[in-house]
């Protein structure tokens, strides 16, 4: 099946053409100040990519406690994130892979019991396992290590940062010590879904629009699997789908107190709205009901804790007409929030590597500095966009509230290799690939399933009329 085109293959090309002009360039810049606010894994990545263009200074400023005195899961919203794909490639562009290697759990693929067989799908590349502070340690030690003794980079925790003035990227920097403004040359907007950053760009720059998209029904809630007799049957790495919809168990591993060798085992439960439990025996009896084995994994001291937590909305999702607004990007969740199938941080660092890309792009073309940043940051939308509503179309394919056509259809898919969401773990394809592949598939199923209907109503008609 051939492959179509997508507009991040010059970029890539072009990259690799002009990373030599960029870097004689920026030795004759004055130095280009950029900030980025938030330091989760699209922040720490792009801070990682930046770090390595001269005559750049970078300030990352986090709301948050240090990543390494903070606590790496947090048992009411910790779930198993894996880097594969998508997110490998960016680790490769920025040299993180040897760090992952020793900080997370290595990722082999996924388990999925979709029919009355356990079906597994390995990953054909390299890939880790953990949590999202996982994740965020090891950027952040990679980040320290390669800057050590340079002021090229510096990172704010317990900093909160406000963005003032999209046109004149200025910021209100509050920390212990007070409050001050500061200017910089561009703003990255890496604050999550929720962005603040985002919010100011609406008021601020004419044009720019949010349009909150159809939300799914998906509701999450946390299980905490703490029976080590019965997780040690499990390999860490690999993720578990337990059950499919209605009901979605998902099982995966993340780094323990002693690191990657000593795995906590979380279950994500996955339901169609928002729910509550009336006692616990109407929890156990949902979750026995999608998987019979599940009080071989879990104690009743979690499934208590689990029937007391709230059910987190998870099918949410935001477009903005731009990626980018005044002297203002917004990166990761920040610019484009879907609901989570795996590529959530995937997305997101590889969208720090080709605005890193677009930078270096514009620096090796010369010019003054707003008008290097102003055409990266046009360069970026145009190349992350249409990836962005690839990836969010994609992510909405998967409504805990499915017809019964749901699992046949997807196992059918996975087994030809054009299942978007199997696919777009896939870092040789672009989202908007995978996405065509499947369109594609959906219709010759269309005309399939027309012609058999056809075919069987002409069958009918002849025999009543023979």
């Amino acid at each position: 099946m051939s492959r179509p085109q997508t507009n991040m293959t010059q970029l890539q090309k072009d990259h690799v053409r002009y990373s030599l002009l960029s870097t004689i360039e920026s030795m004759d810049r004055p130095p280009v100040r950029i900030a980025i606010v938030g330091a989760g894994p699209a922040g720490l990545t792009l801070a990682l990519a930046l770090a390595a263009r001269p005559s750049l200074h970078v300030d990352v400023f986090e709301r948050a406690a240090d990543h390494r005195s903070s606590a790496t899961f947090n048992p009411d919203r910790s779930y198993t994130i894996d880097i594969t794909g998508h997110g490998l490639k960016a680790a490769r562009y920025v040299g993180l892979t040897r760090t992952l290697d020793h900080s997370l759990i290595p990722f082999l693929g996924i388990r999925a019991r979709l029919t009355p067989l356990t079906q597994e799908e390995r990953c054909k590349e390299p890939g880790w396992t953990g949590s999202r502070g996982d994740i965020c340690r090891a950027l952040l030690s990679e980040l320290l290590e390669r800057t050590k003794g340079s002021d090229c980079v510096t990172v704010h925790f317990d900093t909160e940062a406000t963005l003032v003035s999209a046109a004149k990227a200025t910021l209100l920097i509050s920390d212990g010590s007070g409050s001050r403004e500061a200017s910089y040359d561009l703003v990255v907007g890496c604050d999550g879904a929720g962005s603040a950053v985002r919010s100011v760009l609406q008021e601020q720059v004419r044009g720019f629009t949010v349009t909150s998209c159809p939300s799914l029904t998906n509701h999450s809630t946390m299980l905490h699997l703490d029976l080590k007799s019965g997780t040690d049957a499990l390999d860490p790495r690999f993720l578990y789908i337990l059950s499919p919809p209605p009901v979605m168990l998902v099982a995966g591993a993340i780094c323990g107190p002693k690191g990657p060798t000593d795995p906590l085992w979380f279950c994500q439960v996955g339901l169609s709205g928002a729910h509550r439990f009336s006692s616990v025996d109407e929890a156990m009896k949902l979750l026995t009901g999608a998987y019979r084995s599940i009080t071989t994994l879990c104690s009743l001291a979690a499934i208590e804790a689990f029937s007391r937590r709230e059910s987190v909305p998870i099918g949410r999702s935001k477009e903005c007409s731009a990626m980018h607004g005044g002297r203002v990007v917004l990166l990761g969740d920040a610019g484009a929030p879907f609901p989570p199938v795996g590529q959530g941080v995937n997305a997101a660092m590889e969208a720090a590597t080709v605005l890193d890309t677009c930078i270096g792009l514009q620096l090796g073309n010369g010019g003054s500095t707003a008008d290097v940043l102003e055409a990266a940051a046009k360069d970026f939308t145009r190349a992350w966009a249409p990836e962005a509503a690839a990836i969010r179309t994609i992510a909405h394919g998967l409504e805990y509230k499915a017809s019964v056509f749901f699992i046949p259809r997807s196992v059918l898919y996975l087994r030809l290799g054009v299942s978007a969401l199997h696919n777009a773990k896939d870092g040789n394809l672009s989202y908007m690939q995978a996405l065509a592949i499947q369109r594609r598939a959906d219709r010759c199923l269309g005309i399939a399933a027309v012609t058999m209907v056809s075919t069987l109503a002409a069958v009918c008609i002849w025999y009543w009329y023979r």
